[in-house]
């Protein structure tokens, strides 16, 4: 629970409020900017959008976190959108195929000749290694945003979007555990550092922040409507007042 609000959120809001408001969350201090184009643009260049942007942040600065968590639940979104309409036309069976290549491999592969329809992967086998990990990692949230279902068959709701912004750095460090590296050779491995979060671990998580954490449940949902506009558009919305979410979140922090 370390670092879970964090205790600078104030400043790290009033500090950053124009920059999302007028930039939003994808707008890099290098010179690679992230144009971002959901209006208008296809499902094929949204998806790719996201997975782009994984790729590109290997170089942290004071958004990263953010940005990062954002991008890997946006990613996630619009894979699993693609799984389901492959499966309801039949592109990728439910069981493993005689091949023996199981359906999620199956569904890998369809995904990225999706998103990569109008261009060529420098390197096929990094990418699909990159987008397993993104995946993982964007699951790992969903517990923690949207909730899951037990082995029961009970639906335990998450904490909400505005958790994403709640987060501190050990919190969020501790959800991306497992690295992609490159080493010398063309062989791609994983580090693992063993301190990082599990699944089981975030479901019990959020089970305990529900029954016993009630004002982190009260500040999610005053992040909330923030973290919908930049999970959805990327930036802020004039509807977003700081004045009024901070005067909420001074209560608490």
């Amino acid at each position: 629970m370390q670092g879970l609000p964090r205790s600078n959120l104030l400043d790290y809001l009033k500090t950053y409020w124009d920059t999302l408001k007028v930039e939003g969350i994808f707008a890099m201090p290098s010179r690679q900017v992230f144009t971002w184009t959901l209006e208008g643009s296809s499902e094929q260049v949204r998806r790719l959008h996201h997975h782009l942007i994984l790729r590109h942040l290997d170089v942290e600065d004071n958004l990263h976190q953010w940005r990062r968590s954002i991008a890997e639940m946006r990613n996630l979104d619009g894979y699993t959108s693609f799984f389901a309409e492959a499966q309801a036309k039949q592109r990728i069976p439910k069981q493993t195929r005689q091949s023996g290549e199981s359906s999620s491999n199956k569904a890998h592969k369809e995904y990225l000749a999706h998103i990569y329809a109008d261009r060529t992967p420098q390197d096929y086998e990094r990418v699909k290694q990159a987008l397993k990990k993104d995946l993982r990692h964007g699951r790992r949230w969903s517990i923690l945003v949207d909730g899951f279902v037990t082995n029961d068959g009970d639906s335990i709701p998450g904490l909400g979007p505005g958790l994403l912004l709640l987060c501190g750095p050990a919190v969020a460090k501790k959800m991306s555990y497992a690295h992609l590296m490159q080493g010398g050779s063309a062989n791609l491995h994983y580090s693992y550092n063993t301190t990082g979060y599990t699944d089981p671990y975030l479901k019990s998580l959020v089970q305990y922040i529900r029954r016993s954490r009630t004002l982190i449940l009260s500040m999610c949902e005053i992040m909330r409507l923030v973290a919908e506009s930049l999970v959805h558009y990327g930036k802020l919305r004039d509807d977003n007042d700081f004045s009024a979410i901070a005067g909420d979140l001074k209560q608490y922090l």
